[in-house]
């Protein structure tokens, strides 16, 4: 079964989340990257992988920063 975290704007696949920070005014949360982008030219070049991450914070997001406090909780069960 999938599990999704419902914010005011944004919807997070739980598998996805590879660590979250957690502060006494808000969470950072990590998503793992199933992508890379570069380039190679004649054995030079680079690949990078960029991690996105979402921050909610208890004075703007409120609401988002109670369901992250709640699905936090029910982990700890």
């Amino acid at each position: 079964m999938v599990n999704f975290l419902k914010f005011s704007r944004h919807v997070i696949n739980t598998s996805y989340i590879k660590e979250i920070s957690i502060h006494p005014d808000k969470y950072i949360i990590y998503l793992g990257n199933n992508g890379f982008e570069g380039f190679m030219l004649f054995s030079t070049g680079f690949v990078s992988s960029d991690t996105c991450k979402i921050t909610i914070c208890k004075k703007n997001d409120l609401c988002d920063y109670i369901a992250v406090k709640n699905w936090l909780n029910k982990l700890d069960k």
